[in-house]
């Protein structure tokens, strides 16, 4: 079943139990358009007309999340990034027709959050083997772990 589903109040997506619940958000991309995400797939939807590009692991460009934690959208440059916490960090083209699969540090179990700083910088928290705040300043080519390092960390999903 399409996630976004829930974003038109379908009432197949309306169930009595917390896990089959989908969480949709929805973030600005442009004056005409927003992105809206669910755990399993993003939309760049066109507000006027209600159509947009839906992207997931069954598309086209591929999308393979499985839980997704965090967007963020770079307004200057359109490049939209996503941080899940199952497979990794992805991000999308302004061309939308890309999508680039960054995987963290060797032993990374995903990403638990995404954020741009200054410039060119993005940040990332990637748990598994050497968990921590990396940074890149080209576009994900190169993930660096910046200084704020952390002990191992268990982290229950259910509570996140």
């Amino acid at each position: 079943m399409d996630g976004f589903l829930v974003l038109h109040d379908d009432p197949a997506v309306k169930v009595d139990t917390y896990t089959n619940q989908k969480a949709a958000g929805f973030h600005y991309y442009s004056p005409t358009q927003v992105v809206m995400s669910n755990t399993d797939e993003i939309c760049i939807s066109t507000l006027l007309t209600g159509t947009g590009k839906r992207y997931a692991a069954d598309t086209t460009p591929a999308l393979p999340v499985t839980k997704i934690a965090q967007i963020e959208i770079n307004e200057a440059t359109k490049d939209i990034w996503i941080a899940c916490r199952n497979t990794g960090a992805y991000r999308i083209a302004p061309d939308q027709t890309t999508i680039d699969t960054f995987t963290g540090p060797v032993g990374s179990t995903g990403c638990y959050g995404i954020c741009l700083g200054l410039s060119t910088r993005v940040w990332a928290f990637f748990d598994g083997t050497t968990p921590g705040l990396y940074y890149t300043d080209n576009v994900g080519v190169n993930w660096t772990l910046s200084n704020y390092s952390f002990p191992a960390i268990t982290i229950d999903p259910t509570i996140v």
